[in-house]
């Protein structure tokens, strides 16, 4: 069925509302132990604006209600960015033995890449949802690498693909082409630490070989 102005304006007010209490319950540490139960459903209220902010499920009357449900598509974006980078998401939950904002990275990123994949999204959310992958990237560290990096190529080069196709403008293809490169130097330094750490693994594990053989010798 199709949106009407009204409807989207009555419902974006009371979703930002609901978007700015947890802004503020964040910056309060007042979330802490249910960012668990409040990201994924975040994650499906994007999916659901992605959808409403498509032409065919807006009137054609106004193109107020598309820019209504654009930006608030990007309110809840960046609340989610909020979230993952906050010190709550940190910590460990209570009685459990995983860490919170890489579980929360995790459950975010499958559905972001399909949303590149599929959700014909423009520059400006594109963007944003990249941006957060950046923050899913460095929360999961090596993981990342191994798990969802090559997924995220491919999202990212079917977006590139469907921004062609629409001829978008060269202002446009810049700031697309500053995000992909955000996230590309957000996996360099991932790698860059990883090779860091093999290097001071194997630095410790030769200084205790050298120190066990000096006991060997030391024993006769």
């Amino acid at each position: 069925s199709e949106w009407k102005e009204e409807e989207i304006d009555a419902a974006g007010f009371r979703i930002e509302l609901v978007l700015r209490s947890i802004r503020y319950l964040t910056s309060k540490k007042i979330l802490s132990g249910h960012l668990h139960l409040v990201v994924p459903q975040l994650v499906k209220l994007i999916d659901c604006l992605v959808l409403l902010s498509s032409a065919r499920n807006i009137s054609t009357e106004s193109k107020s209600g598309y820019m209504a449900a654009h930006n608030l598509t990007l309110f809840a974006i960046n609340t989610i960015t909020i979230l993952l980078t906050s010190t709550e998401s940190s910590l460990y939950y209570a009685g459990t033995s995983y860490n919170g904002a890489s579980t929360l990275s995790a459950r975010t990123a499958q559905p972001l890449m399909r949303l590149l994949r599929n959700g014909r999204l423009n520059i400006k959310i594109g963007n944003a949802i990249i941006q957060l992958l950046c923050v899913c990237a460095r929360n999961l560290g090596v993981q990342w690498i191994h798990l969802y990096h090559a997924s995220t190529m491919d999202a990212l080069d079917m977006w590139e693909k469907q921004l062609y196709f629409e001829c978008v403008d060269d202002d446009q293809l810049s700031s697309r082409s500053s995000s992909v490169l955000r996230y590309n130097e957000t996996v360099e330094r991932i790698n860059r630490n990883l090779d860091e750490g093999s290097r001071e693994l194997s630095q410790g594990n030769h200084e205790n070989q050298s120190k066990f053989k000096l006991t060997e010798l030391s024993s006769f």
